[in-house]
């Protein structure tokens, strides 16, 4: 998580998505204005992020980024 690092008024979180093919093919950000991202929306933000991110993993046959 960031917060006024690249734009200033913005927090982002960012996750991997990996593949058989290639082990880093992309990763998936969401970007949120400061006023709208308090603990509570970050965490709950974060933990969809990485619900995402990982189905998308499994599908494309890499790992989970919660496996390290």
């Amino acid at each position: 998580m960031t917060t006024d690092a690249m734009i200033p008024g913005v927090t982002t979180v960012a996750a991997p998505v990996f593949s058989e093919a290639t082990p880093l093919p992309l990763a998936v950000a969401l970007a949120m204005p400061v006023g709208h991202a308090g603990p509570e929306q970050v965490a709950s933000a974060t933990e969809e992020l990485l619900r995402t991110t990982t189905a998308a993993s499994v599908e494309l046959g890499g790992r989970s980024p919660a496996a390290g």
